[in-house]
This record gives C-alpha cells, sequence and structure tokens, in this order.
C-alpha cells in the first residue's frame, strides 16, 4: 500500500505543479492562498506530503480545474487477496493474518 500512496502523491503533486505554474503563480503565492508555507506546497509537489480532501478542493479552486483534474483519474489495481487461506466467511484475521486451526485450538 505504500507504494500505490507513494506514486498517486507523486503524480499528484506534478500535476499541481504542472497547474501551478501554468497559472504564473509561486509556491509561496499559492501557499499563501491555501493558508500553507511555500514548504509545504515544496512537500505537496514533490510527492513527500499527503494533503486532505478539503486541501484539495482548495488546491483545485486556486488552480481553476476540477478536483478530478489533480486526483489520479486511472482505477487502482484491484488488490490481492489479503488472506487467501480464510475459506470461510465465519473465519476471522488476527494481527493481519487469518487464524490457522492450531491458533483457535490454542485459544480454547
Amino acid at each position: 500500500m505504500a507504494n500505490e500512496e507513494a506514486a498517486f502523491n507523486s503524480t499528484f503533486g506534478k500535476r499541481v505543479k504542472a497547474h501551478r505554474e501554468k497559472r504564473k503563480l509561486s509556491q509561496e503565492a499559492l501557499g499563501t492562498l491555501l493558508g500553507l508555507s511555500r514548504t509545504s506546497i515544496t512537500n505537496i509537489e514533490a510527492g513527500r506530503q499527503s494533503v486532505v480532501a478539503y486541501t484539495v478542493q482548495l488546491l483545485a479552486r486556486h488552480l481553476d480545474v476540477s478536483a478530478d483534474d489533480l486526483l489520479l483519474t486511472r482505477p487502482l489495481p484491484k488488490p490481492t487477496q489479503v488472506f487467501p487461506d480464510i475459506k470461510r466467511a465465519d473465519e476471522r484475521a488476527f494481527l493481519g493474518r487469518a487464524l490457522s486451526t492450531e491458533d483457535v485450538a490454542d485459544a480454547e
């Protein structure tokens, strides 16, 4: 998941930077409009800083684009099955892995 998040943040940041430059805004000016520091804008554009939905909305407004223009619009890959050994719906996960029959027996 961390790799997908890093890739998303990187793509998002590149789009923010491209739209900011198209509008001929400095990082400092955009930061002022958003109530953020220039360093925050630098980090967002570099993909080092995630943003909340409200900040995406503000960025879109001040860059005169839609939020869709900033967000990754291609579908994310389907997640792999996290617990392939779970066969029944009533089996539950514990500490990031499926409970085995031995785990259940040990707990009883």
